[in-house]
């Protein structure tokens, strides 16, 4: 199945990117256009549509962000999303949607990414790539080694390109920081009844291979 999510995602991605790389999105243009489609996700999920979607903010902690390889949070107070400045057009309405879906009251990383895949899949070229790229590296992490160096060639070139692109920007993580920031994370998460923790990012693919999410 995972293998086949791969396939899809790619075709998406190839049938998209002409258009993203057209529109290179700020953070701005994306919470213009995302909530249409960020609510239809939650509708079809019963879900209450989200009244007051986070408005996109840089913040202070840009550079621990960078170290610790942060792309996003969610500030429950002001109802902003804190996000990275230095994350790439495509990788944008994903990130966005994905604090979106926290501010909507999900806890968990794991639907928190399922809805925000769910919602760039509903809506336009340029947040279907997002979503397809985020798709695509989350099965490449769950595949073993070599099925993915099998399937990787598959993919169009510029979404390779994309994709490497999104893995150098990740190089200036540095480990002992983001080790650190995610154990405290992981208790937080605990406490509010996250059981298994920051391990929850890893259940995305499960959840969007529910009918539920795909529907």
């Amino acid at each position: 199945q995972v293998k086949a999510l791969v396939l899809d995602a790619g075709a998406v991605a190839a049938r998209t990117r002409p258009a993203a790389r057209r529109s290179l999105l700020s953070y701005e243009d994306v919470a213009e256009i995302l909530p249409g489609s960020f609510n239809a996700a939650l509708r079809s999920l019963n879900r209450p549509p989200l009244a007051v979607p986070g408005r996109p903010k840089y913040t202070v902690f840009t550079p621990f962000f960078t170290r610790a390889g942060v792309n996003g949070m969610v500030d429950p107070f002001a109802l902003e999303s804190l996000v990275h400045p230095d994350l790439l057009p495509f990788e944008r309405p994903f990130v966005l949607a994905h604090e979106w879906a926290h501010l909507a009251g999900i806890a968990d990383e794991a639907e928190a990414s399922a809805v925000g895949w769910a919602a760039c899949m509903r809506g336009s070229d340029p947040l279907a790539y997002s979503g397809a790229l985020f798709l695509i590296e989350e099965s490449a992490a769950a595949l073993p080694a070599p099925v993915w160096q099998s399937l990787a060639p598959s993919l169009d070139d510029g979404v390779r390109d994309d994709l490497l692109a999104i893995r150098e920007r990740r190089g200036r993580i540095e480990p002992r920081v983001r080790e650190a920031s995610f154990a405290v994370y992981d208790r937080y998460l605990k406490a509010n009844q996250v059981e298994d923790g920051v391990a929850s990012y890893s259940r995305a693919l499960r959840l969007i291979l529910l009918p539920a999410f795909r529907s």
